[in-house]
């Protein structure tokens, strides 16, 4: 007869122990279904991380656009400050001309009345 040891009865047993983990944990094949389904909802993820970029990327579009049409919308407000300013100042200009015309008149006016006074004075003195 053979002689079986128990040492090579228990190397049998544990053998046979990790083969069957290994085979349950391995080879049953339990978690490759699961697998699908979770490839599918990254598949769906970053589709809607691809949408949500793209809607991104117009929405910065949209404000790059906004803010070119702002800018040209400043520089047409500029020009039309400096237009004003200018015809404010050539109306301050006429403004202080007229008061040195209506000076001039009313000296000149002045002048008139007195001379005019002292003619009459003399002609009370009759000279």
């Amino acid at each position: 007869m053979i002689k079986i040891d128990k040492k090579i009865i228990i190397i049998a047993a544990l053998f046979l122990v990790i083969a069957t983990g290994c085979w349950y944990l391995f080879g049953s094949g339990g978690n490759i279904s699961n697998n699908g389904v979770g490839a599918d909802q990254v598949r769906s993820d970053l589709s809607a991380v691809g949408q949500q970029q793209s809607a991104a990327i117009d929405g910065l579009g949209r404000i790059e656009t906004g803010l070119s049409d702002g800018a040209a919308k400043v520089g047409t407000i500029s020009a039309g400050l400096n237009d004003t300013t200018k015809s404010i100042a050539a109306t301050e200009s006429r403004i202080d001309a007229s008061q040195n015309a209506a000076r001039s008149s009313s000296e000149l006016i002045a002048e008139g009345q007195r001379i005019l006074g002292q003619v009459r004075e003399r002609s009370k003195n009759g000279i």
